[in-house]
């Protein structure tokens, strides 16, 4: 709980430290453990990713709402989405750069893609 308060600069102490509050923040500790387990499969970063997020689209519900949450949400899908699909972009790119590149190097090579 101190490292995640620090994460967010004490924003949740209300959540995690308050005698009213400590159950929800309790919950939302356990829940949110389990929600980044479950990205483990992302490696490192992506596994430290979601335990930030979780927590940003918790504070955001706990304060403005679950409206504000899921829109929120969607908004964080739509630019990874478009970043991998940038990505993709950049990466057909180079590709094709690469098969004209050998193909016109050597006339005998057979393009494979």
């Amino acid at each position: 709980a101190p490292f995640i308060n620090i994460i967010f600069f004490n924003k949740l102490k209300w959540l995690l430290y308050d005698q009213v509050h400590w159950s929800i923040g309790s919950a939302a500790l356990i829940v949110n453990g389990k929600f980044r387990d479950e990205h483990l499969y992302l490696g490192l970063f992506g596994w430290y990713n979601s335990w930030c997020i979780g927590f940003f689209e918790f504070w955001i519900m706990m304060n403005y709402g679950l409206p504000a949450a899921i829109c929120s949400h969607a908004f964080y899908d739509f630019i990874i989405f478009f970043m991998c699909y940038i990505h993709g972009i950049i990466c057909r790119q180079r590709k094709s750069h690469y098969i004209t590149k050998t193909s016109t190097s050597y006339p005998n090579l057979k393009e494979t893609v």
